[in-house]
């Protein structure tokens, strides 16, 4: 009784002791916590006054369970909605993935760029969004037949 006792500590716990400078909040160069599917966000093709919707999934890649909070796009073209998380509390536990709808009403047939933040209790990070139509392919032949004009002037 009077040997001390060598427990082999659970490792749960020995990551959550030392928190490296790194993974402290608001740092640039913290490590992924979250794993966003699809890697590329990007809708393409699109037509004017459409409504497109994308499925993403926020999956922790950590050792703990952490809480995640999505901060919605800034422009009006992006929407973010129906965010589902596996348990309560935004609690996403090792593994687990959260899902949410991605929301794209464009109202012109520009390309768009945008993002959406996601806030954990360890770092905050974006996720790029895209939009993009493929650029038309117009082809002019070398001669130009315009038919009979008079000298002179110009088309």
């Amino acid at each position: 009784m009077k040997q001390k006792l060598n427990y082999t500590q659970n490792p749960r716990y020995l990551e959550s002791k030392k928190v490296p400078k790194s993974l402290k909040k608001g740092s640039e160069k913290a490590p992924s916590l979250f794993k966003v599917e699809p890697n590329n966000i990007e809708f393409l093709d699109y037509e004017l006054g459409g409504m497109y919707l994308m499925e993403i999934r926020v999956r922790n890649v950590s050792g703990l369970s952490r809480r995640a909070r999505f901060l919605p796009p800034r422009s009006k073209y992006f929407s973010i909605a129906n965010v589902q998380f596996p348990g309560s509390k935004n609690l996403l536990a090792p593994g687990m993935c959260c899902k949410c709808e991605l929301y794209f009403m464009p109202d012109s047939l520009a390309d768009y760029d945008d993002f959406f933040s996601i806030e954990t209790d360890v770092s905050n990070f974006q996720v790029q969004v895209a939009a993009r139509r493929p650029s038309p392919n117009l082809s002019v032949p070398k001669a130009f037949d315009c038919g009979p004009c008079l000298l002179g002037h110009t088309l």
